[in-house]
C-alpha cells in the first residue's frame, strides 16, 4: 500500500503526463522531487502544486542522457524517494512512424536508457 507522506520523484516532469502524475500524487498527499532537464519549465508548475495540493515540491535538474551524472543526482536529491517514475524519452513524429518503421528507430534506446536503479 502506498501511503501519502512517501516521497515521489518524477523523472520528465515538464512532459504533460508528467506533469498530470505529479497532479494526481499530490492530490493524495505525496511530497514531490520534481525532476527534468529543463527547469526554467518546473517554477510554475511547483508553485501550482504547493498551493493547490499543500504539498511539499523540490526541483532538480536531470538529462536522463547524462549517464555520468545519475549517481550525483541521486546523492543530491534531499531525501531518497519511495517511488519513483520516469517519464523521460523522445516519441517522433507519429505520422511518419506509423507509415515507416525506421521513422521511428533509434527513438526506443533513449526512452529505455537512462534511469536506472542507484543506492546512496
Amino acid at each position: 500500500m502506498i501511503q501519502a507522506e512517501q516521497p515521489v520523484l518524477i523523472l520528465g516532469a515538464t512532459s504533460d503526463i508528467g506533469r498530470a502524475v505529479a497532479r494526481v500524487f499530490a492530490a493524495h498527499g505525496h511530497p514531490l522531487l520534481l525532476a527534468a532537464r529543463r527547469m526554467d519549465r518546473l517554477s510554475d508548475d511547483a508553485d501550482d502544486l504547493r498551493i493547490r495540493f499543500g504539498v511539499d515540491v523540490s526541483l532538480h535538474a536531470f538529462d536522463a542522457l547524462d549517464i555520468a551524472a545519475h549517481s550525483s543526482f541521486v546523492d543530491a536529491l534531499p531525501v531518497l524517494p519511495e517511488i519513483a517514475v520516469c517519464l523521460v524519452g523522445v516519441l517522433g513524429e507519429q505520422t511518419a512512424c506509423q507509415s515507416d518503421p525506421q521513422a521511428g528507430r533509434g527513438r526506443h534506446p533513449r526512452q529505455f536508457r537512462g534511469a536506472g536503479p542507484s543506492s546512496r
